[in-house]
C-alpha cells in the first residue's frame, strides 16, 4: 500500500544498526567523528539506529530518542535533518504515516 502511494519500494532500504561494525567508515567518521564511545552512548541510551539507504543519493542514520524526538543525520555530510524535512525526502509527509510505522513495516534486522 505504502509503495503505491509513494511510488517506490522501501523494502531492502532500511537496515537496523545494532553495532559499530554495522556502520561504514564514512558513517563512523561523518556522524560520530570516529568515536565509538559516542556511538555506544547513543545506542545504550536510546536503542537501535536505522540506515535509510539511497534516498536522493544519500544515506540517513535515524534513531528515535524519546517520544517524538528523532536523531536524523545525512551520513554523507554529517548534518542533522529535521524530522519533517526527512518525511518530505521519503515522500510520506502528506500521507499521515509516521516514521515509526515505516521503520516497523520495512526495517530489516
Amino acid at each position: 500500500m505504502v509503495t503505491k502511494l509513494i511510488g517506490y519500494d522501501l523494502s531492502n532500504r532500511i537496515e537496523m544498526i545494532t553495532s559499530w561494525e554495522n556502520l561504514t567508515g564514512s558513517e563512523k567518521h561523518n556522524v560520530f567523528n570516529d568515536r565509538r564511545d559516542v556511538f555506544n552512548h547513543y545506542q545504550n541510551s536510546y536503542g537501535p539506529m536505522f540506515i535509510f539507504s539511497n534516498f536522493k543519493g544519500h544515506n540517513y542514520l535515524v534513531q528515535n530518542q524519546e517520544g517524538q524526538i528523532w536523531f536524523i543525520v545525512d551520513t554523507t555530510t554529517g548534518y542533522e535533518i529535521d524530522y519533517y524535512d526527512f518525511l518530505s525526502i521519503l515522500k510520506i509527509d502528506m500521507l499521515g504515516i509516521s516514521l515509526r510505522k515505516i521503520i516497523d513495516e520495512f526495517a530489516e534486522e
